[in-house]
């Protein structure tokens, strides 16, 4: 499972014969097997000089290209349940690489597919990272508003056991296609009041109910770092503020012996509005900055179902044995303007 939000290089050894090699990138969905295209991309780098041994493609922005990412409707669920990725937030890649001599001849060309999701690795991390964690989450310890929902993605293949909720399964059906590949356990909070552990492929993290009795939960979804969608609350004050942007005139609108004293000589124009918001997320475990630092990094936030993007710029992470008490209060603004201008 490739992350195109990082460069990832396919590369070509050459022998000493070869000139160029004509590189053929095709992005779709389906599986790894039968693949319906999206896009194509063609692409010939000639060897630059004689004793050049390899050459390489960066193809993730080709494939970011045909990306389509929304939130996760989670309305009228009432029980745990296993369900597939939305359309084009996972696809497959399909490149081909085919050498030629000075003569123009083809040589043996390599193929290889891959499945990519939207996401990233860490420099340190290094370079060309491939994905294997069965459960795509960064820390084992999450909380979650017990009146609502819990999302766990899962990184699936065929032959997979069902994942289990403190020890009763889940049913899991696989088919080999591209929404299949990642899945989403829903885990129904209501049906809850102590701490939840959920395990998949060797795997196991916990959640724990939180009730709030005075402010209004609000469900945050995001694109993490392992290009799927991660789900977190918040538990505490919400506030919402406005701000306009607008231009000005003076109107001269004199006949040359008076004028109405109840026209506007300086006129407002182009006026633009854009709601903002912060939240205070209650209190988290110290793991959570791991999901903080994803959500401030993140390109696809979604707050209650609502598009935002985090307005947030820079955090002070908190410890226990510096802080002891960790919160955070997150400033986001609407994707949108106030006033319809599409």
């Amino acid at each position: 499972m490739i992350l195109t939000r990082s460069p990832f290089y396919y590369n070509v050894t050459f022998n000493e014969f070869t000139t160029s090699v004509d590189f053929e990138l095709s992005v779709g969905r389906g599986s790894t097997s039968s693949t319906t295209e999206i896009k194509n991309y063609s692409f010939t780098k000639a060897i630059p000089t004689n004793d050049t041994l390899n050459t390489w493609i960066d193809i993730s922005p080709y494939i970011q290209e045909s990306y389509n990412h929304t939130s996760i409707d989670l309305s009228g669920i009432s029980a745990n349940v296993v369900r597939e990725s939305n359309v084009d937030s996972v696809l497959i890649a399909s490149v081909t690489a085919e050498k030629k001599d000075s003569i123009g001849n083809n040589q043996a060309p390599t193929s290889n597919k891959y499945i990519a999701v939207d996401g990233y690795s860490s420099y340190l991390e290094g370079q060309n990272l491939q994905r294997t964690n069965k459960i795509l989450l960064s820390h084992d310890e999450y909380k979650a508003d017990y009146r609502g929902y819990f999302l766990i993605p899962l990184r699936v293949v065929s032959g997979d056991s069902n994942p289990t909720v403190n020890g009763t399964a889940v049913p899991l059906s696989f088919a080999d296609n591209n929404r299949n590949y990642i899945k989403y356990l829903v885990i129904f909070m209501a049906d809850y009041n102590s701490l939840i552990t959920v395990a998949f492929g060797g795997e196991t993290i916990t959640v724990e109910p939180i009730e709030e009795c005075k402010y209004e939960v609000n469900e945050i979804q995001f694109l993490n770092k392992f290009g799927v969608i991660e789900l977190m609350h918040t538990y505490k004050v919400k506030k919402e503020t406005i701000n306009i942007e607008s231009e000005k005139f003076k109107n001269n609108y004199t006949n040359g012996v008076s004028y109405d004293t109840k026209k506007h000589q300086l006129k407002k124009y182009n006026v633009k509005g854009n709601k903002k918001i912060n939240v205070e997320t209650g209190f988290l475990n110290e793991e959570y900055n791991k999901t903080i630092a994803q959500l401030l990094m993140s390109e696809y936030v979604w707050m209650n179902g609502i598009p935002v993007n985090v307005d947030s710029s820079s955090l002070d992470f908190k410890t226990r044995i510096v802080d002891k008490l960790i919160s955070y209060s997150l400033d986001f603004e609407y994707a949108f303007d106030e006033i319809n201008n599409v």
